[in-house]
């Protein structure tokens, strides 16, 4: 890899993410250099026809085109993601898992997905803002790590966990109601979103997956979501601030696993009518309050589909570490809804926890091109001896 090929690597739009807040520019390009080794000499990772390939060309004065000598072929930037994970990802059956604290989560019985979704679970970001101020996801400007935005770090974070998997992605920049708050268009962007897919990952830009190596498939078996269930979400924190008028913890839909059968078209139809007072009398009111959308569902929806819906656990699939008094820390979906600058911090963490391990492989595996033990001489004087 020569110096301008690794300085391109360095200023590839997303490299940055990789480096984390404390490490240096150097440590990007000993990323770069890490990763091209690693995924194409120790994975023997063979150039297939999809492969992009960098061609330097040059014209002879005939016109004729030559390729030059120093063409290599480049990994499209999606690949390297996927093989860096590669080694890494969980098995969908795998009957356990081991989180950072210790803890293992077993999976309930047999496992009801076995087979990867692919395609027909698409992980999906749904925004009216327009997002293109320096460091948000929609800029035009290269960004700089230090300036990007927590909540288009999140995106992002999505996006490159539905490349690890072979999930689809879809971010939708929503129309808005004239009658209501923006966030009310999550509903129907969730179901036009369900129409070309039998699964829909919804997860707010403030809300990431605390291990990019774990399928969705796993988690769906460990939370035994059967596949007639339309609609997944977490629970709220036992507080008096999110409890619903019933006193009841309500649900948390900025994380929701939505299944496409007929009854979810009945439910997301209702709950967007819900202002409207068709069908639930006093719902009006949540077209402005907060929090709009999701205290409809927690204080009608939630009632009347009480059986289509599943609670997932608040302290596995809602909150983060530091809301300690939540009881709700996230251990695999991390919602911060009053820190929103920690999505950043775990997007960067995430990906350190992937490429450092490969990179202490890499040295180890090739220390003897380049350490010099020398702990068995002496050094005396200007000598070593």
């Amino acid at each position: 890899m020569t110096w301008l090929q690794t300085k391109q690597c360095v200023e590839l739009k997303f490299l940055p993410s990789m480096v984390g807040r404390k490490s240096h520019r150097s440590i990007a390009i000993l990323f770069c250099i890490i990763v091209a080794f690693f995924v194409s000499a120790s994975l023997m990772i063979p150039y297939r026809h999809s492969l992009q390939m960098n061609i330097n060309a040059h014209h002879d004065l005939d016109g004729e085109s030559h390729q030059n000598e120093s063409s290599f072929p480049v990994i499209p930037f999606d690949e390297m993601i996927r093989q860096l994970y590669g080694t890494r990802k969980i098995d969908m059956t795998a009957s356990l898992f081991t989180d950072e604290d210790g803890k293992v989560h077993r999976i309930p019985g047999r496992p009801r997905f076995k087979t990867p979704l692919g395609k027909r679970l698409v992980i999906l970001d749904i925004d009216t803002r327009p997002l293109d101020e320096e460091g948000e996801l929609f800029s035009s400007v290269e960004w700089d790590w230090k300036k990007v935005h927590h909540l288009s770090a999140g995106m992002v974070s999505h996006y490159m966990y539905s490349i690890i998997h072979g999930y689809d992605y879809l971010n939708i920049r929503s129309p808005v109601y004239e009658d209501r708050h923006p966030a009310w268009g999550k509903v129907l962007m969730t179901q036009h979103a369900l129409k070309e897919h039998d699964i829909v990952v919804f997860l707010d830009s403030d809300a990431i997956l605390r291990y990019p190596e774990l399928p969705m498939e796993w988690l769906m078996n460990y939370w035994n979501i059967r596949k007639q269930t339309p609609i997944s979400m977490s629970s709220e924190p036992n507080l008096d601030r999110d409890k619903d008028d019933k006193g009841n913890p309500g649900h948390n839909n900025g994380f929701m696993i939505v299944q496409n059968i007929a009854k979810t078209y009945e439910i997301f139809k209702n709950w967007a009518e819900c202002p409207e007072e068709t069908r639930y009398e006093g719902c009006e009111k949540w077209k402005w309050k907060h929090n709009r959308e999701q205290d409809a569902w927690s204080n009608y929806l939630r009632y009347e589909y009480e059986e289509d819906v599943q609670v997932l656990p608040c302290i596995e699939a809602n909150g983060y570490p530091e809301a300690t008094e939540t009881g709700c820390t996230g251990t695999f979906l991390r919602h911060h809804w009053l820190h929103k600058e920690l999505t950043k911090e775990v997007w960067a963490d995430n990906i350190m926890e992937a490429w450092a391990p490969a990179m202490h492989k890499y040295f180890s595996d090739h220390q003897k091109d380049y350490v010099q033990d020398l702990r068995g001489k002496k050094l005396v004087g200007s000598e070593i001896v």
